[in-house]
């Protein structure tokens, strides 16, 4: 199993960043398979940073809680994404949020300093830790301008455009928290699109 997901990881890699001088064999040593049940986390509020994780299959979704305790839907990472808390491990803290799986889920486990080592000494690797870097701020800054600019209803349509697949696979309040409104104004959003 760990080998089929080893490869999986391999090809989305090289076709995600599209590197071809990349040194692949030090992914076999850096990883270790995990399978995640539905609704386990990845990751909670106060845990340590430094492991990330490629997802093989299934959807996690990144959320925080406020001071009240509701929850508050940052994204959500589908096969081929990594699973980490990228700012607490830049900054060596804990993790501030959750990472939640949605359903079934497997991930190749490695600790993210491992790969931020590679890149020092290999361009290859330095070259996807700079693509990791730049989708990662270009999915917060994307976030940002969604909500400061867009109705509930652009962000909805936005939404069905971004995660094309991801709809069918989410309860109604997942999809509301991500919009950041209520799920009973999402079902209004959702009937009136239909009519």
């Amino acid at each position: 199993m760990i080998d089929e997901a080893i490869a999986k990881a391999e090809a989305a890699i090289r076709q995600v960043t599209g590197i071809r001088d990349l040194q692949i064999e030090p992914l076999r040593d850096m990883f270790t398979y995990k399978r995640i049940a539905k609704n386990d986390f990845f990751l909670k509020a106060g845990d340590d940073s430094k492991i990330a994780g490629f997802v093989v299959s299934g959807a996690f979704r990144y959320y925080y809680l406020d001071r009240e305790g509701h929850e508050h839907t940052k994204n959500f990472a589908l096969e081929n994404n990594t699973v980490i808390s990228y700012g607490a491990f830049l900054r060596n803290q804990p993790s501030m949020m959750y990472v939640q799986a949605l359903e079934a889920s497997e991930v190749l486990l490695y600790d993210f300093s491992h790969l931020r080592a590679l890149a020092a000494n290999d361009m290859g690797w330095l070259k996807m830790l700079l693509r990791i870097t730049e989708t990662s701020y270009l999915e917060k800054e994307s976030r940002e301008s969604e909500l400061l600019f867009y109705d509930a209803q652009t962000r909805y349509l936005n939404f069905c455009r971004d995660f094309p697949d991801l709809e069918r696979r989410l309860k109604q309040y997942h999809i509301a928290s991500y919009l950041g409104i209520a799920p009973e104004v999402l079902s209004r959003i959702r009937a009136n699109l239909k009519n």
